[in-house]
C-alpha cells in the first residue's frame, strides 16, 4: 500500500482566511440608515460598515472600516442652557499628553475629526475655558478594537 505525504502551508492559509474575513467585514448586506444617537451614547463595533455606524458619522464622510474614535457633543451653559462657544475638547490617551481635538461652533456642538486607534486604549476627554468648569471634569473608559463614535455632552458651570 502506498501513502501520499502532503504538507500543509498554515500561516499561507490563515492570511488567506484573515484575509477573506477583512474583505467580508466591509460589505454591507443592506442600505446604511442614519440614526439619531442620544447624549452619551456609544456605537462600537469591529465591523462598523456592516453594522451602519459611519452612517450616522458627519455628511459626505466615506465610510470606513478603521479601527478608531469620532467625538462629538454639545456644551451649554448651566445657568440658562445656552450654547457655549469657543470651548476647546481635549482628548488623551493612556500614557500621552492631551491635545485639542474639536471646538465648540456657534451651536456650542463640536465633533472632532476621525483619529485612528490601532488597538485597545484608554481615552480621557475633557472641556476647557477660561474662567469655567465642567460637568462632567472628564470621562474615562477603556476604547476596544473597531470603529466608536462617541457623544458626550458638557454643562459649563461659571467660576
Amino acid at each position: 500500500m502506498s501513502r501520499k505525504h502532503f504538507s500543509l502551508n498554515v500561516p499561507g492559509l490563515l492570511a488567506a482566511g484573515a484575509l477573506i474575513i477583512s474583505a467580508l467585514a466591509c460589505v454591507s448586506v443592506r442600505p446604511l440608515t442614519p440614526s439619531p444617537i442620544a447624549p452619551t451614547q456609544t456605537i462600537t463595533t469591529t465591523a462598523a460598515c456592516v453594522q451602519g455606524a459611519p452612517a450616522t458619522d458627519s455628511p459626505g464622510r466615506q465610510p470606513t472600516c478603521e479601527p478608531g474614535l469620532i467625538l462629538s457633543g454639545c456644551v451649554r451653559l448651566e445657568r440658562d442652557n445656552t450654547p457655549m462657544v469657543g470651548v476647546e475638547i481635549y482628548r488623551g490617551f493612556a500614557a500621552y499628553e492631551a491635545v485639542l481635538v474639536a471646538t465648540t461652533g456657534a451651536d456650542g456642538c463640536y465633533q472632532s475629526e476621525f483619529q485612528f486607534i490601532p488597538g485597545d486604549e484608554m481615552v480621557n476627554v475633557y472641556a476647557k475655558r477660561d474662567g469655567y468648569a465642567f460637568e462632567p471634569a472628564n470621562v474615562s473608559w477603556r476604547h476596544y478594537y473597531g470603529y466608536e463614535l462617541k457623544t458626550i455632552d458638557f454643562t459649563a458651570i461659571a467660576n
